[in-house]
């Protein structure tokens, strides 16, 4: 199975610290009208569609990815809630008026978080986690092996398993896609600036989580050594694209859930 991420709902971010962790409900932006119903399709695969006209458009999506998108976050900062956040999946059609391009990505944000509160009976706070384990990303002595892109459309992102194809992005999204992947804070520390081509293949471990985001998986408790038909990602990352994961520890903002509901009828 494959998903491929377009434009402003990729994701790509690395853990920092939380934003406003619940809607102001007196002041705080909404969608004019928003629709939320149960997906039945069993296919489980993800689609977002290319929100312009001030939409926002998702099919087959779960409730723990809405709230990694409204909340800026990745699938480890979410703790708590019921196990159908990340199993139960959702049709969500909403749209603000008098919009004609594309929302901008911090009030579209701020929209969702009001849909989730209203619909989903959200409620939420931050907590900072101590010390945890985590990996820098860094560009081995030889130097990266990338190529720029200069006037190329993006970003795109195709994800899929022990597959990622990513164009125009910068490492900020290679890091972030990694943090998702092996279920531990990826930090940025190549001090690679530019827009970047790249593509990575390597032979999954038991205990990676998977290239589809908010899928459940248990977080990694060593480093998987893949086998004898291809390379773990830890070596594909060193041999395709010149780049390393140097253990480290980092502190982590924390989404905590108080309560979620699935919706009513519409």
């Amino acid at each position: 199975m494959c998903i491929a991420l377009v434009g402003e709902f990729t994701g790509l971010c690395i853990p920092r610290a939380l934003a406003q962790a619940a809607p102001d409900p007196s002041n705080a932006p909404r969608f004019d009208v928003a629709v939320v119903k149960p997906n039945s399709d069993g296919d489980y695969h993800v689609y977002v569609g290319d929100n312009v006209g001030g939409r926002f458009s998702a099919t087959g999506i779960t409730l723990r990815l809405l709230m990694r998108y409204a909340y800026d976050v990745q699938d480890m900062q979410i703790v708590g809630g019921p196990k159908w956040l990340a199993r139960d999946r959702w049709n969500v059609e909403a749209k603000a008026d008098g919009v004609a391009g594309r929302l901008p990505a911090e009030r579209q944000m701020k929209m969702m978080r009001s849909l989730l509160a209203q619909r989903f009976q959200l409620k939420v706070h931050s907590e900072q986690k101590k010390l945890v384990p985590a990996y820098a990303l860094v560009v081995v002595k030889a130097g990266p092996q990338l190529r720029v892109n200069t006037n190329e459309p993006g970003p795109d992102v195709r994800l899929g398993r022990g597959h990622m194809s990513f164009k125009k992005v910068r490492m900020s999204a290679l890091a972030s896609q990694l943090t998702r992947q092996l279920g531990r804070q990826i930090l940025d520390q190549t001090n690679l600036k530019g827009d970047y081509d790249f593509v990575l293949d390597w032979v999954p471990g038991p205990d990676e989580y998977g290239a589809i985001p908010g899928q459940p998986g248990p977080p990694p408790d060593s480093i998987s050594a893949g086998d004898e038909n291809g390379p773990s990602i830890f070596t594909a990352l060193q041999e395709q694209l010149g780049l390393r994961l140097s253990p480290t520890k980092a502190p982590l903002d924390v989404l905590v859930i108080d309560r979620a509901e699935r919706p009513s009828a519409n």
